[in-house]
């Protein structure tokens, strides 16, 4: 139960993390152009959304376990994933890059050699765990 209410508040974190980055890290001479500048009403508004949508997330967490239905467990998993995943792709415009930007800053950083062996190994990591599981419908029933 503790367990999955830090699930919901993770990924709650991950959610507003262009709030806290703004509340955090936004330097006092760039509140001109902001049209509301943060305060502690806005930080505040900020630990109650967070909180708010981990309760929700943990509610719904709750509600598909209570029901202890393999369909409603793999359609909660499925909602999870593809929530997560949104939440994900969204910090890539938080860090300001765009859909390769972070393929050729890799390229740059590790070399193309070493970025292809981290490919390859990415790619039959997941292959391997598809094949171990079944399929992804195999490794979402469980």
């Amino acid at each position: 139960m503790r367990r999955d209410f830090l699930v919901g508040l993770s990924l709650a974190n991950l959610t507003f993390s262009y709030s806290w980055i703004l509340l955090l890290y936004t330097d006092p001479s760039q509140y001109y152009g902001l049209e509301f500048p943060p305060d502690w009403i806005f930080a505040c508004m900020v630990l109650v959304e967070v909180l708010l949508f981990a309760v929700l997330c943990w509610a719904a967490i709750t509600i598909v376990r209570r029901f202890n239905n393999p369909w409603f467990l793999r359609m909660g998993k499925l909602v999870f994933m593809l929530l997560f995943g949104a939440v994900i792709f969204s910090l890539r415009e938080v860090a300001g890059t765009g859909p390769l930007n972070w393929i050729y800053w890799l390229w740059d950083k590790i070399g193309s050699i070493n970025l292809c062996v981290l490919a390859a190994v990415v790619f039959l990591s997941c292959l391997f765990v598809m094949v171990r599981k079944g399929s992804i419908t195999g490794f979402l029933m469980r």
